[in-house]
């Protein structure tokens, strides 16, 4: 991450050098951390050529950088917000503020689509982890949601197979009168760094999404990163995961507290003799 911090110094005729400091705050860091992965390198290297003058890996590297401090923001403002940033620093790249425009950035976000995006994520995180030397023997599959404020299209109105439908659901913040959308991840252990990531609708159970993201992807993360259990909450115990998920791999979870072969032990428990 060398050279990511710098000061700028400029001649002046009348006393040799005059010194300027330019705060970067946390977008040195990120950057930072992208070059030593060598992200953009990776994205360029997936994803199709672009004939815009920003390639698709600097456009995602900028666009994290945007995200984690010009939040709410439509996409042709974010020029503004590099337009006094040194951009050949944080991209390692001659690229002008105004060529991050929503143009630009679009075409780079429907080439994420085109490619998969959920696909592409887990492709850079294995190769992420492997750079920074971890080999995870185990991971935590959990789900969680967020609600939606606007109006969206119906299940209905939008057939395609690829399209999340944002739509009411359970609620973990209690409103039930917002839509929502799922967000499902595997998480390895040594770094909590998700190895897997899978937008979903919402009206989806947490014990159909969980036993897929096995079936589908456990063959894949065992493989490459050595993953060899995986740690889940009660909605992953149920008859049909446990077959299917048994010989695949090892797993921890909770038993429901609703069947009725836990009732007993729950009876039996004396949580007064429980440390507090």
């Amino acid at each position: 991450m060398e050279n990511v911090f710098q000061i700028f110094y400029f001649p002046t005729p009348s006393d040799g050098f005059n010194y300027e400091s330019k705060d970067l705050g946390y977008l040195g860091l990120v950057a930072g951390i992208c070059h030593q992965l060598e992200l953009i390198e990776q994205l360029d290297q997936l994803l199709p050529t672009s004939e815009k003058p920003v390639s698709h890996g600097t456009a995602v590297v900028a666009m994290i950088l945007n995200g984690l401090g010009f939040v709410s923001q439509t996409l042709y403002l974010v020029p503004q917000f590099f337009e006094n940033k040194p951009l050949n620093r944080l991209l390692k790249r001659e690229v002008e503020s105004d060529g991050l425009n929503d143009d630009s950035l679009g075409c780079n976000l429907d080439a994420i689509f085109e490619y998969g995006a959920s696909e592409l994520y887990s492709q850079i995180a294995v190769r992420c982890a492997q750079r920074l030397g971890l080999k995870p023997f185990c991971g935590q599959l959990d789900a969680t949601n967020f609600h939606l404020d606007g109006q969206y299209s119906t299940i209905d109105e939008l057939s395609e197979e690829n399209v999340i439908h944002i739509t009411p659901g359970y609620s973990r913040d209690h409103r039930h009168d917002l839509n929502q959308v799922m967000l499902n991840m595997i998480v390895e252990s040594q770094a909590s760094i998700p190895l897997y990531m899978e937008a979903a609708n919402r009206n989806r159970s947490d014990k159909e999404n969980f036993g897929r993201i096995v079936r589908e992807h456990c063959h894949q993360l065992q493989n490459v990163v050595g993953l060899e259990y995986l740690i889940a909450d009660s909605a992953f115990y149920t008859q049909t995961n446990l077959k299917q998920v048994a010989s695949e791999i090892f797993f921890i979870t909770r038993v429901p507290f609703t069947l009725s072969l836990v009732q007993p032990f729950l009876q039996g428990i004396d949580v007064d003799r429980m440390p507090v």
